[in-house]
């Protein structure tokens, strides 16, 4: 009898329930936006010189996005004295860092909000070669550090944190790369 109450009272609802469609989803042009990306150099952790990248972007609209999020992406450099020296390094998720609000693959960033992904680049080019090959350092004795000349490169960047949201761009930016080597001593 409890069975029959409880699918009876089912049915009464989604019989007696509204037919009303919710309105089609709005999704706005342009609510986030890149708005800025910076390049610093360093080293990883075995101590070889490496560009990083951060990207920093924000909500411009007056609503909360809150998705899974899905980032597709890339972010291209190229030297400026050599423009056939080229990295394309793709963006994932895995990117994002913190203080972007994350729980889980639930992206929320609530407007005015930013939001924040980094790269690291080892100086890998698409055609497999390390720069640091291809660049003029001077004769050392080992033991030492060596610099090349400055380098400007220039970075784009181009995504999406959300299937239903078009790419957003941003740059070329210029930065100007001090890359350095430890001339290894001899064993």
């Amino acid at each position: 009898m409890k069975k029959t109450i409880i699918v009876s009272g089912l049915l009464f609802f989604s019989f007696f329930s509204c037919e009303e469609k919710l309105p089609p989803r709005f999704v706005p042009e342009g609510g986030l936006r890149l708005v800025e990306v910076i390049a610093s150099e360093g080293s990883d952790l075995a101590g070889n010189y490496m560009v990083t990248v951060l990207i920093a972007g924000q909500n411009v609209y007056e609503e909360t996005f809150q998705d899974t999020v899905h980032v597709i992406g890339q972010v291209q450099i190229w030297l400026d004295r050599y423009p056939s020296y080229t990295a394309t390094i793709p963006l994932s998720s895995a990117q994002i860092i913190q203080p972007t609000r994350m729980r889980g693959r639930i992206l929320t960033i609530d407007p005015d909000e930013k939001f924040f992904l980094q790269v690291y680049w080892p100086l890998r080019l698409d055609d497999g070669s390390n720069l640091m090959d291809k660049l003029e350092f001077p004769e050392s004795t080992a033991g030492s550090t060596v610099y090349a000349p400055p380098e400007r490169i220039h970075i784009l960047v181009e995504l999406t944190l959300f299937t239903h949201l078009g790419f957003m761009h941003y740059g070329p930016v210029d930065f100007i790369m001090h890359p350095w080597k430890k001339v290894d001593l001899p064993e």
